[in-house]
């Protein structure tokens, strides 16, 4: 039995909201107006045709929630802002939170848009095709772009490490 229009929203909702959420809060910085940028997705969602996107629901969503807080950057002319301490996974290893405060700060110091390709690839886990679908980056230049992000990672991660 197919779900209903509202029973298939409710539960796209459901599956996706925190992480869209998690996600333009990363671009924005600001958990209230990402919350806003969702809502606005959402009912951009329930206002689209289920059929032409409930086969790519995920990187349509992520796309939209992108030019919403995109907008409001744009709107609001302000810096993005980026909270590592909400991504450290173990706050009780002083080690790993360091490594990881470390590792963001080199993720956040990338020109755009590796910044976003490498936490949309790493701690999303999208694939190639749904971040070009997300960002509107050819499936090449994203496979390009994050070969370059993470070697440019790794360098400065050598330099940090070894002083080299």
């Amino acid at each position: 039995m197919q779900p209903t229009e509202d029973d298939w929203f409710d539960d796209t909702i459901q599956t996706y909201q925190s992480k869209l959420i998690a996600y333009a809060t990363r671009i924005l910085g600001d958990p209230d107006r990402s919350k806003d940028a969702v809502q606005d997705a959402f009912v951009k969602l329930y206002q689209s045709d289920r059929s032409k996107i409930q086969d790519h629901v995920a990187p349509w969503l992520y796309r939209v929630v992108r030019n919403l807080a995109l907008n409001i950057i744009r709107k609001d002319k302000r810096m993005i802002q980026f909270k590592t301490s909400e991504e450290i996974d173990d706050p009780n290893s002083s080690q790993q939170r360091e490594t990881a405060e470390s590792l963001f700060e080199m993720v956040h110091d990338l020109q755009p848009p590796k910044d976003e390709l490498i936490m949309l690839k790493f701690k999303d886990g999208f694939s190639y095709k749904e971040i070009a679908a997300i960002t509107g980056l050819s499936v090449s230049n994203v496979g390009y772009q994050l070969h370059h992000a993470i070697r440019e990672l790794k360098q400065q991660w050598e330099v940090q490490t070894t002083g080299n």
